[in-house]
């Protein structure tokens, strides 16, 4: 049974303007709405009328053009146009010829990488970008020095800046497909396809850019062919949709062909439909009127193309990072291995780094799109300004932490992979100390890139940090009282390291009771391998004093007994020369530093006891001392001596030998 609640006076007016609120709501998004729909229809009833009042414009624009080409200004300019194209033309074609021979040098240059056709491919752009910008420069310049007629030098300028806009285009490409050195490629295209794919790209940036440049140059030069110049940008970006999509449809219609020849099943979700798709809603957003959205579009697409195109030259470049190391030479061994975990490594950072750079890229252009005031909306009182700067300073952040946090983790890695590992019973030798700091080092920059991240995003956004720090540092006393155990352990361990007292791989004894080799370091605690096995996990603040049984030499001790007669200067001349045999020994030399030597320890009944030392790497000691006590055992047996017995002996003697006696 349902019993009815009672509303008292508060709650009915509570509930009358949320009603209120919600139909005010509908309200104004359904106006928006209307408002919206109402801009897309009259944009394209302007279309239209743009299109009915072409050819009357067209028209008065051409006898217009037939009346100044018939008088003297016209005469002057195409005598300016002449100079101009041919001072431009003779700059360049100078510079090329002067350049003619490295140009040809990187063309026919064999790269032995696809790193150094890539640089091959760079110092080709920076060549020839550098002969596009001595034709402009010198065009411009001389453009200026002329009286030229009424909006004749806006022309000349927007011809210009069309030839700079298509050509730089074409260049960039180039830097990838190289159509005239194909060894200096970063993707594996055919010469047909590499001329196919320029001669697209050359016809779509010339028909978007000579659409917008006309039309901006006949609205500032002829406001009563405003038609004309709607005409012409609905001409521009209708033909680049066609010819984007018959581009799209060739490209289908090949990738089709090439999966039946070779067998292989088309993905369920082709790219080309996304691609289709994206082109037709930008189209559908610039027709109805909507530029900006258009333009967001399309920036956001050639965002996600340029970082498909990045992944797949960085793949090029660096095709596979496990590619064995080539032999190493005696007199630099770690080189090559260096170079093989700089390369595992690099690949990542580039991405972000390429990331980074398409993101802010985009940015900016949208920015452009939306005609933001940039450099003005820090100082705004706009809640939208606001919001903008914010948003756009936490993304370059995040990308910039991103990044500097992957150079790091890159930079330390391909160190430590450098070092190699140091194994159980192996001397760690002097990179020993970079195994057991870089990892410390490498969570320790990520946490105070990181932190400082965190602070700086919180300053971007509006929130005073000042507080947050004292609080932090409140805190931080609060909780090393709390927890003194842990505050011992870290700062012992600091001055442990500090102090370099043990490293990855060194085997020490600390004042706890604790033994083994150090395997791995954090900030608390230290991780022993007992040589039986078991993994020991010590504090800091309770190892106590430690002993370094691995750290730069050992001498290693030990007893012979041999017999009362045996001569113990012979005994002493044979272990010198024992020690001398052993220290030529392959195996065994390279770990002795001192060779071994013997002396009469002291004399004991029945037995003389000849103390025997060595020096040698640490960890070693085992090894040698074994190796020289199978050397000393065959050279006693050479001699004639053997090891005295210590046991005692019993001897039976007759009586009447006493007797006689």
């Amino acid at each position: 049974m349902i019993t009815p609640t009672k509303l008292d006076g508060g709650s009915l007016t509570q509930l009358a303007a949320a009603s209120d609120k919600l139909a005010y709501a509908q309200t104004h998004i359904f106006s928006r709405i209307v408002a919206f729909l109402q801009a897309a229809r009259q944009h394209l009833h302007g279309l239209l009328d743009d299109f009915l009042g072409l050819f009357p414009q067209t028209k008065q624009l051409v006898t217009a053009f037939e009346t100044a080409v018939a008088s003297s200004d016209g005469v002057k300019t195409y005598a300016y146009l002449l100079i101009l194209i041919i001072a431009g033309a003779s700059i360049e074609w100078l510079y090329r010829s002067y350049a003619f021979g490295a140009l040809r040098a990187l063309e026919a240059a064999v790269p032995n990488s696809p790193l150094q056709a890539l640089s091959f491919g760079l110092r080709l752009f920076a060549i020839k970008l550098f002969a596009l910008l001595l034709f402009a420069i010198v065009v411009v310049a001389l453009s200026i020095s002329f009286a030229w007629p009424p909006g004749v030098q806006d022309a000349v300028l927007t011809l210009t800046l069309w030839l700079f806009l298509v050509r730089l285009a074409s260049l960039i490409l180039q830097i990838v497909t190289a159509p005239n050195a194909p060894r200096l490629r970063l993707l594996p295209m055919s010469d047909l396809r590499v001329r196919w794919l320029d001669a697209m790209t050359v016809i779509t940036a010339g028909t978007l850019s000579a659409g917008w440049l006309l039309s901006d140059l006949i609205d500032r030069n002829a406001a009563d062919a405003a038609h004309v110049a709607g005409s012409v940008r609905f001409i521009a970006a209708t033909s680049v949709t066609v010819l984007l999509l018959a581009v799209i449809g060739l490209w289908v219609r090949m990738t089709r062909a090439r999966a039946r020849i070779r067998g292989i099943a088309r993905p369920q979700m082709p790219v080309p439909f996304f691609v289709t798709a994206i082109i037709i809603a930008t189209y559908a957003l610039w027709l109805i009127g909507a530029d900006t959205m258009a333009g967001t579009v399309a920036v956001l697409a050639l965002m996600l193309a340029a970082e498909r195109l990045l992944r797949q030259v960085v793949g090029r470049l660096w095709p596979a990072v496990a590619v064995p190391a080539p032999p190493p030479e005696p007199h630099h061994e770690q080189e090559p291995e260096e170079v093989v975990s700089f390369l595992a490594v690099l690949p990542g950072v580039v991405l972000r780094i390429g990331r980074l750079v398409i993101a802010m890229s985009a940015l900016a252009a949208c920015a452009l799109i939306w005609n933001l005031p940039v450099m003005e909306m820090p100082a705004s009182d706009s809640l939208l300004g606001k919001a903008t700067v914010r948003l756009l300073g936490v993304i370059a952040l995040f990308l910039a932490a991103d990044a500097v946090i992957a150079a790091v983790r890159a930079a330390i890695d391909s160190r430590i992979s450098a070092v190699g590992p140091v194994g159980h019973e192996g001397n760690p030798g002097p990179n020993a100390r970079l195994l057991t700091l870089l990892p410390l080092a490498r969570k320790a920059l990520v946490i105070v890139v990181s932190a400082i991240f965190l602070l700086s995003i919180l300053s971007v956004l509006g929130i005073d940090i000042a507080p947050l720090l004292a609080g932090a540092s409140v805190v931080g006393i609060a909780i090393g009282f709390g927890a003194q155990t842990l505050v011992r352990d870290v700062i012992s361990g600091i001055f442990y390291l500090l102090e370099d007292v043990f490293r990855v791989g060194e085997y020490i004894e600390g004042g706890a009771g604790t033994r083994g080799t150090v395997e791995r370091i954090t900030l608390r605690s230290v991780a022993l391998r007992h040589h039986n096995g078991p993994l020991h996990y010590v504090p800091y603040g309770v190892l106590g004093a430690v002993r370094n049984n691995s750290r730069d030499w050992v001498i290693e001790k030990f007893n012979i007994p041999l017999p009362l007669d045996t001569d113990s200067e012979m005994v002493r001349k044979l272990i010198k020369a024992v020690g001398e045999e052993l220290l030529q020994d392959e195996e065994f030399g390279p770990y002795i530093i001192e060779p071994l030597k013997g002396r009469l320890y002291r004399v004991e009944p029945g037995l003389k006891l000849f103390r025997c030392k060595f020096m040698s790497l640490p960890g070693k000691q085992f090894e040698v001392r074994a190796a020289a006590y199978r050397y000393l055992e065959q050279a006693l047996i050479a001699a004639g001596v053997h090891y005295a017995n210590p046991m005692p002996q019993l001897m039976t003697v007759d009586p009447n030998t006493l007797t006689a006696r």
